[in-house]
């Protein structure tokens, strides 16, 4: 094989080497940080459940009056705050990740919750059946 055809062979067979290498799966250690509630990432993961018009407009009225956030530890522990209202409460569990399904326990109860992930930088939604939450990492 001459010089030329092994180069033009190689070039697109690094190319997408590099492209799978990057779009690796989530690993535990990209969810580790505290994660806020927020409304330009919840706006779009309403928008992808399909909500336009009023509904988008009544959910993203419901959330204004709501704060979450989610603390990831490496140590696979959680501490949840949640405050709707001016109502505040934190509950702590633990949390392990299997590719792209996320699972919690709080600490009073028996039973796994799962909810599936998409990450991309700093931005992370999690969904459940049809309800989605979308959060941005706190820096």
């Amino acid at each position: 094989m001459n010089r030329n055809k092994l180069m033009m062979f190689s070039v697109p067979l690094m190319i997408g080497c590099i492209i799978v290498g990057c779009g690796g799966s989530t690993s535990e250690s990209d969810l580790i940080g505290k994660w806020e509630l927020d409304p330009d990432v919840m706006e779009q993961a309403l928008k992808d459940e399909g909500l336009e018009g009023e509904e988008l407009k009544m959910g993203l009225m419901m959330l204004s009056s709501m704060s979450m956030i989610f603390e990831f530890k490496e140590d696979g522990t959680l501490m949840m705050s949640v405050s709707v209202f001016g109502e505040s409460e934190s509950e702590s569990g633990e949390w392990k990740l299997d590719g792209t399904a996320l699972s919690m326990r709080l600490e009073d109860s028996d039973e796994w919750d799962a909810a599936e992930i998409s990450l991309s930088g700093d931005e992370l939604v999690m969904k459940k059946d049809e309800e989605s939450l979308g959060f941005k990492r706190v820096k």
